[in-house]
């Protein structure tokens, strides 16, 4: 018998993740960009306001945007093992936020605002 590797690629293609949309109603609930990599957070997610959960553990982040309030019905957010130095003041404006996951960064303060996650739970 000859064994041949076979080789998967992964192609990541935005209608796929449901991060490239122009329609709001064909928005995903949740987002799992983990492990891709990324040196920043998509701006095609800006305003997504029908997004749950996103998942950007293990890339490569060293900041998150300002408007990432703008994801207003955001519950879940893991952001653990990037290279985050700190969390944007706008995280307090994410009323909806119940867990927020940030293991394994370089965050040493955290902003005033976070006292405003009134339904944070974890």
């Amino acid at each position: 018998m000859v064994f041949r590797p076979i080789i998967y690629i992964l192609i990541f293609c935005s209608s796929c993740a449901g991060v490239r949309s122009s329609n709001p109603s064909s928005d995903k609930i949740s987002i799992n960009l983990s492990q891709q990599g990324l040196h920043e957070v998509p701006n095609e997610l800006k305003g997504n306001v029908t997004v749950k959960v996103l998942k950007l553990y293990g890339n490569k982040l060293t900041e998150l945007p300002e408007w990432i309030c703008e994801l207003e019905s955001l519950e879940k957010l893991y952001i653990g093992k990037n290279q985050l130095k700190a969390l944007p003041q706008s995280i307090g404006n994410l009323k909806n936020l119940k867990l927020l996951s940030a293991q394994y960064n370089d965050i040493d303060t955290l902003p005033n605002s976070i006292v405003e996650l009134e339904n944070l739970e974890q």
